[in-house]
């Protein structure tokens, strides 16, 4: 295995100033009651040594727990009067709806908490770049409305995939990553405020 490089060392000093951006920002994401500076500790690991891919990876995952606390704040307020008790239970019974996925998530949170536009580009985002990554649907993540060069692309099909995903994660990865951070770092302080407003209501 080859030693990793800073991103310093690896990126234009466009992309850099944007990955030091991300690994500030990242600094500022609270971790009362939430356990989300595990995550974020592992992207700036992965931004500070170019591992742009494994960045986003790890950014999905954070997002989709993300999410789901969003949906277990918002079921505790609406369903079982802000008390704290149960937000065990009720993290267990979303775990356990099969049935009840990122987008069905997304749903039920929009207008009550996500704006009808950030939902949509939750959607969006989980088309483009979760779906294709977990899948391995490489063509799909990496596919363009440009018309490329079939020929060369069947000629040099082994270079010329590997070529284009690494091409399409730089380009595309710091952005993915920044979007999750911007949706978090947007939606944390409804989140806080409702656990900090239960656990109020469990001690009275």
């Amino acid at each position: 295995m080859k030693n990793t490089r800073s991103f310093k060392q690896q990126f234009k000093p466009e992309q850099v100033v944007k990955i030091s951006e991300l690994i500030h920002d990242l600094e500022n994401v609270e971790d009362a009651a939430t356990g989300y500076k595990v995550f974020c500790t592992e992207i700036q690991g992965c931004l500070s040594n170019g591992l742009l891919l494994a960045s986003v990876l790890v950014s999905w995952s954070w997002l989709e727990l993300f999410v789901r606390d969003l949906l277990v704040a918002l079921r505790i307020e609406q369903q079982y009067a802000g008390d704290i008790s149960v937000r065990a239970r009720v993290e267990k019974a979303l775990e356990h709806d099969h049935e009840l996925g990122f987008k069905k998530m997304v749903q039920e949170l929009t207008r009550l908490v996500f704006t009808p536009n950030d939902a949509r580009e939750l959607l969006r985002f989980y088309d483009a770049v979760r779906v294709p990554l977990s899948h391995g649907l490489i063509r799909r993540f990496t596919s363009s409305d440009v018309e490329k060069a079939q020929w060369l692309e069947e000629l040099f099909a082994d270079q010329a995939r590997r070529a284009k995903l690494e091409d399409t994660i730089e380009s595309r990865a710091i952005s993915a990553v920044a979007f999750v951070v911007k949706v978090t770092m947007r939606y944390q302080p409804w989140l806080l405020r409702r656990l900090h407003a239960v656990g109020r209501n469990r001690r009275q």
